[in-house]
C-alpha cells in the first residue's frame, strides 16, 4: 500500500455575494513512508504507529496558508489512516477534505421537503475541497454536493431563528396541556 500526500492551499471561492472558504488541491502524489510497510493484515497497532509518523512527517511541513493531508487506503479503497494539519479556518463544514462537486445557496432557510431539479446549483472547480471555515455573506443556509454525500450548513441567525421557533411551539404546547 503507498501514501497519498496531498497539498492544499487555503483559498475562497464567490458565488451571489458568499464568500466560502475552501482548499485547493496544488499537489498530490504517492510517497514511501521509510521504516513502515503496511500489509493487507495490518495490525491496529502498526496503523498507529504509521499515524503517529505522518503526523510528524505533516508538522514538519507545515506552511502558513497550507494544509497537508496524508491518506493511506487498503485494496478495496476504504481510508485505513488519514493525517492532516494546517493552519485554516476556524468552523467545521466536512470532516475532512471532501471534493466539492457543486453547491447551492439559499437567502432564506429551506423549508419542507426540497426537490433537487428545482434548485439553483453552482459548479465548481475540479480541484476545490471542502473541509473548515464559517461562509460570509448574505444567506441563510448553503447545500453542498461533494464526493462524499451532501452537506448542510445553516447560518447563524438561521439556528437561532429556529431554535426560538422550536422554544415558541413548546412553550404553547405546555399552555394548551395546562387549560
Amino acid at each position: 500500500m503507498k501514501v497519498i500526500k496531498n497539498i492544499y492551499e487555503l483559498s475562497e471561492i464567490k458565488f451571489n455575494e458568499v464568500k466560502i472558504p475552501v482548499l485547493k488541491l496544488i499537489d498530490s502524489k504517492k510517497v514511501n513512508i521509510k521504516d513502515i510497510r503496511v500489509t493487507k493484515e495490518a495490525t491496529h497497532e502498526l496503523l498507529e504507529k504509521l499515524k503517529n509518523q505522518l503526523l510528524k512527517e505533516v508538522i514538519e511541513s507545515e506552511k502558513e496558508g497550507i494544509y497537508v493531508e496524508y491518506v493511506l487506503k487498503n485494496e478495496e479503497k476504504k481510508i485505513e489512516v488519514r493525517v492532516g494539519r494546517g493552519f485554516g479556518a476556524k468552523g467545521e463544514l466536512a470532516k475532512w477534505p471532501t471534493k466539492l462537486i457543486r453547491l447551492a445557496i439559499f437567502k432564506e432557510p429551506p423549508r419542507g421537503e426540497l426537490k433537487l431539479d428545482d434548485i439553483e446549483w453552482f459548479e465548481v472547480d475540479d480541484n476545490i475541497y471542502l473541509f473548515e471555515g464559517t461562509p460570509r455573506g448574505n444567506c441563510s443556509a448553503i447545500l453542498f454536493m461533494t464526493e462524499d454525500g451532501a452537506y448542510l450548513y445553516l447560518s447563524e441567525k438561521t439556528l437561532e431563528s429556529d431554535i426560538t421557533e422550536i422554544k415558541e411551539e413548546e412553550e404553547g404546547t405546555e399552555e394548551s396541556e395546562e387549560e
